[in-house]
């Protein structure tokens, strides 16, 4: 991924900062500097592109579908294949870190909690690739993703 997010505490000094920052653009990424607090700045705006994404997926709507309109809008990767990339399992730990702080709008889907516990297994752990099919129903045992993902 092309972005760094650096996120000092209150005791890095300004020259740490920047040579972090620089170490990063000569590594081809773009650094972007950020507070410490849940999820700092990028799971911050991809879990509601994520969820809402999900919401779509589980009213019907294909995966190619929403990876396609969402790639035609301008972003560069679609949500689904972009939950594939980053990994489930790191979706996973995230969103009850952002719903604690940050409230019940960054809440996936309850349904889709069961879709993530049949889907750990093809997490970025084992570097494969997430079948292109419908997500299955939820299972009546998966209570969260939380408590099956771990």
């Amino acid at each position: 991924m092309p972005l760094v997010e650096v996120i000092p505490h209150a005791g890095t000094s300004e020259q740490t900062i920047a040579t972090t920052v620089a170490l990063a653009h000569k590594q081809g990424k773009t650094a972007i500097v950020v507070g410490d607090s849940a999820g700092f700045y990028v799971n911050r705006i991809l879990a509601p592109y994520i969820n809402e994404a999900a919401r779509c997926l589980l009213e019907g709507e294909p995966i190619e579908s929403l990876d396609k309109a969402l790639v035609d809008f301008g972003f560069p990767v679609g949500p689904i294949t972009l939950l594939d990339e980053v990994g489930i399992d790191v979706g996973t730990k995230i969103i009850p870190v952002l719903v604690e702080a940050l409230g019940p709008r960054f809440a996936a889907p309850a349904a889709f909690d069961a879709a993530w516990c049949a889907r750990c297994s093809n997490s970025r752990q084992t570097r494969r690739r997430m079948p292109r099919m419908p997500w299955p129903s939820p299972s009546p045992t998966a209570t969260s993703a939380r408590t099956c993902c771990e």
